[in-house]
């Protein structure tokens, strides 16, 4: 039962460790040490191209904040285009009846249901999310498939919020997040491969106990006919 235990534990480090190398391959391969500078329009339109690793211009920011986490506070933000933001502004806007000037309504906060991408800011406080809004650059690293980039919980927060976006095709802006180490990488795989390792010599060494032959019982009698 102890071994069993050991085999458990040995294949669950086996697949954390591989899921662990296979994020920070799949990362370190779409991206490069220097970021690439691109709008928010161009990455809509034509993606990022053979680097993740961006400065994002060129981009408006929902005015609600989503906030998801424990004792580590996590921010999401939706971001939109400039024009798309615009145009959702427009449609809040009447003339003043004196000047004829378009004035933006009073209680207006700009909330877009629809929007390419989400801006993911972890372990973060509120003077770094007010920054972060006042900011016309933001760098990062852009991950797509949605699902696998954030937690359940957090998914089905959002979705709440924002039941007509798309999370399906959602880009998802990574803030500060940079190209990982070649060790981290290498560790990683390395220790995948040694628990593995491992739980296979003792799956084989189980195995091969079951096989032995059990030895005979030997209680001291025989079956010798008894004289009288």
């Amino acid at each position: 039962m102890f071994q069993l235990k050991i085999c458990i534990a040995l294949l669950l480090g086996t697949i954390l460790f591989s899921l662990l190398a296979y994020e920070d391959i799949s990362i370190y391969v779409s991206t490069k040490d220097a970021p690439n500078t691109i709008s928010l329009s161009e990455l809509v339109v034509n993606g990022y191209g053979d680097n993740a690793h961006i400065i994002l211009t060129d981009f408006v920011l929902s005015d609600r904040v989503g906030i998801a986490g424990g004792d580590k506070k996590n921010a999401y933000i939706p971001a939109t285009t400039v024009l798309d933001a615009v145009n959702a502004v427009m449609k809040h806007t009447t003339p003043n009846s004196k000047t004829g000037e378009l004035e933006l309504d009073e209680d207006y906060t700009y909330i877009p249901q629809h929007f390419p991408l989400i801006v993911c800011i972890y372990d973060t406080t509120d003077e770094k999310i007010e920054s972060l809004s006042q900011a016309d650059k933001i760098q990062g690293v852009v991950l797509t498939g949605f699902r696998s980039i954030l937690g359940s919980g957090v998914r089905a927060q959002l979705i709440k919020e924002y039941p007509r976006a798309d999370f399906n095709k959602m880009l998802a802006l990574h803030v500060n997040k940079e190209r990982p180490a070649l060790a981290f990488m290498i560790g990683f795989s390395l220790a995948a491969f040694t628990c593995f390792l491992i739980f296979l010599f003792l799956v084989i060494r189980i195995i091969r106990n079951q096989k032995k032959p059990v030895p005979a019982c030997n209680d001291g009698f025989t079956n010798a006919p008894t004289s009288y």
